[in-house]
């Protein structure tokens, strides 16, 4: 309900600029207010295809205030836009009073408004606060994911308006040259993966704005905790590959299978130094604190204790 009546049916008639006074004057019996808002209306379809049409061809950009590195976003989110505002238009037109209940096709335009406006408040992000190091490469797959979603979303509405050859024209004027924006790139997901996972500028700006420290509440953070950990990530992964290498090479026992083992085999073989050992020992606590998961008996959560049957007693 939220994705096909809320984000686009409640504000289609009230949030367009002509519709809601044609309705008004209509009611009025006012042949000039009308008449404003019907050539109103008019023009705002002629000029929406006609941004649509030819910034889909790469004609007639869009002149945004955005600097090089995002400009070809904020203009394909101006071409999605008249678009939107077409295809909206269109919808409204050939399906009437119908459309409430045409609720995959209202969704599709609610998919479309909903990534458009996260594209925006990404520039606006870009635009208006000093990037980091990483920060580029987080913008680009944002804005490469959003507008990929949206064409997503006005491929499938035309796939499914129901008046065919309305969706065959609006196809030929919104994706003349047919899907242009693909999802992000493999390799560019893991290089993002690694630099918010790791102590690094962007993840730092990323959480600037959520409780990320200790000492401020009744239970220990652990965001906190985490980050404690990441400050120390690259001393410790030396010598986690140190542990793991001499293992290999059959330096320390085979039956050293779990860290902890390895820690205290390499301090005995030599190749940790008490300093090192004490360090992996207090980090691999911390690092299996952070991984230990609630456990609660079977019956917990049972109302009644009596009643529950266990199948596999000790």
């Amino acid at each position: 309900m939220t994705r096909s009546l809320m984000i686009f049916g409640q504000g289609a008639i009230r949030c367009h600029p002509y519709v809601l006074k044609e309705l008004a004057a209509k009611d009025n019996d006012d042949i000039n207010a009308f008449d404003d808002a019907f050539f109103g209306h008019a023009g705002l379809i002629f000029g929406n295809a006609a941004r649509a049409f030819t910034q889909a061809l790469g004609l007639g950009r869009a002149d945004v205030p955005f600097d090089s590195a995002s400009r070809k976003y904020a203009q394909a989110v101006a071409r999605f836009s008249a678009a939107f505002g077409l295809c909206s238009d269109a919808a409204m037109t050939t399906l009437g009073s119908e459309l409430k209940m045409r609720e995959l096709i209202s969704a599709r335009l609610g998919d479309m408004l909903s990534n458009l406006y996260l594209a925006s408040m990404v520039l606006k992000n870009w635009h208006e606060t000093q990037p980091v190091e990483g920060e580029k490469e987080v913008m680009e797959y944002s804005l490469g994911m959003l507008l990929h979603r949206t064409e997503n979303a006005l491929d499938e509405f035309l796939q499914n308006l129901p008046n065919r050859a309305v969706a065959l024209v609006l196809r030929g004027v919104t994706m003349p040259l047919g899907r242009r924006w693909g999802s992000p790139q493999d390799d560019l997901a893991r290089k993002l993966a690694r630099a918010i996972s790791t102590d690094t500028p962007i993840r730092n700006k990323l959480i600037a704005s959520i409780w990320h420290t200790n000492g401020e509440g009744t239970v220990e953070n652990p965001v906190a905790r985490y980050n404690g950990l990441l400050k120390d990530y690259d001393k410790a992964e030396q010598l986690y590959r140190k542990a793991t290498k001499a293992y290999a090479k059959g330096e320390l026992p085979m039956t050293a299978l779990h860290p902890e083992e390895r820690f205290e085999a390499a301090l005995k073989a030599g190749i940790y130094t008490k300093e090192e050992a004490d360090f992996m020992r207090q980090y691999e606590t911390v690092v299996l604190e952070m991984l230990t998961v609630d456990d609660f008996p079977f019956d917990e959560f049972a109302r009644n204790k009596e009643t529950v049957i266990d199948h596999n007693p000790a």
